[in-house]
C-alpha cells in the first residue's frame, strides 16, 4: 500500500530527488475531527466519521488527509492530537 507524506507549500517547489514528486491537491472543503489520544484510536475516529457522513448525505472523496499537531517524541501518548481531513466531493 501506498503511503504519501505531504507538507503545506507557497509555491511550486523544484524537484531535484529523484525519488520524490510534488503532487498538488487542490484546497477545497473536509470533513474533519481533532482527535487528541493514541495513533491506535483514529480508526474509531474515521468509522465515526464515515458514519456520520452517510446518515448526512454527505458524499467524500480521497485522498484523507491527518495532520500531527504535536511529536510523539515529546509529548505523552494520550496528548498526541491529529487533525484527520476526508475532502468532501464537489
Amino acid at each position: 500500500e501506498d503511503i504519501e507524506c505531504a507538507v503545506p507549500i507557497l509555491e511550486q517547489e523544484e524537484v531535484t530527488h529523484t525519488n520524490l514528486e510534488i503532487k498538488i491537491y487542490p484546497a477545497g472543503k473536509f470533513l474533519s475531527y481533532n482527535h487528541k489520544g493514541s495513533y491506535f484510536q483514529l480508526y474509531e475516529k474515521y468509522t465515526y466519521l464515515f458514519k456520520y457522513a452517510e446518515e448526512h448525505n454527505i458524499r467524500l472523496t480521497s485522498p484523507n488527509r491527518e495532520l500531527y499537531i504535536n511529536d510523539p517524541a515529546e509529548v505523552p501518548e494520550d496528548e498526541l492530537q491529529t487533525e484527520i481531513l476526508i475532502p468532501l466531493q464537489n
